[in-house]
């Protein structure tokens, strides 16, 4: 579960420790080669983080992309059960959550610098509610949303907004004829949910 957020060049990776920060991209991968393992669905989660900076000033992001499934032991249900600091009551109501109720919620973030081989990359290991009485890290950009299950004028001007690096995974998923995993998977499209959702949790 690596972010592709990678050292060297003039790319420059979000400090590791604690940070602020905000969701403000969902993006469907869809269907994602496996390497060793079999195909599954796979969305990624953009945060972005107000108090670190690029060289330039600008606030930084990181990326991390999650299997696509509520299923009790898959890293996407704990990370959103920690977001909102509750667990699911129950399966179905972890399989029916629209995960769209995500995006613009105000957290923190626990991010590790991993190596492999000559390269570090950075991962959000932990998500966690704001502490009482901290104030949430500010946003006034474009949120970015993407479903494979758009309809199509909608899917094609959100597309445009996917970075693109993610946007070549898009393009590059495999046929669900390829290879089918077993597991149910989430879904974005759910009941309601939307960047202005605030106040209880949704679950």
């Amino acid at each position: 579960m690596k972010a592709r957020q990678q050292s060297g060049g003039d790319f420059k990776l979000v400090p590791a420790g604690m940070h602020s920060a905000v969701i403000t991209g969902l993006i469907d991968l869809g269907l994602q080669p496996g390497g060793m393992y079999s195909p599954a669905y796979k969305v990624a989660v953009i945060w972005h983080t107000p108090g670190a900076l690029t060289d330039d000033g600008r606030p930084m992001s990181i990326t991390q992309t999650y299997t696509f499934s509520m299923n009790k032991k898959a890293n996407l249900r704990k990370h959103v059960e920690s977001l909102f600091g509750k667990a699911f009551p129950d399966e179905k109501t972890a399989a029916d959550f629209d995960l769209k109720k995500i995006l613009g919620r105000p957290c923190l973030i626990n991010v590790r610098h991993d190596s492999k081989g000559e390269k570090t990359y950075a991962n959000v290991a932990t998500v966690t509610p704001l502490m009482q009485g901290m104030e949430a890290p500010s946003f006034s950009g474009d949120y970015i949303y993407y479903s494979e299950e758009m309809p199509p004028q909608e899917k094609a001007a959100a597309y445009e907004q996917v970075p693109e690096w993610l946007r070549e995974r898009i393009d590059n998923q495999l046929q669900p004829e390829d290879s089918l995993p077993a597991e149910a998977t989430a879904t974005l499209n759910g009941t309601g949910g939307s960047i202005e959702d605030e106040g209880d949790i949704p679950f």
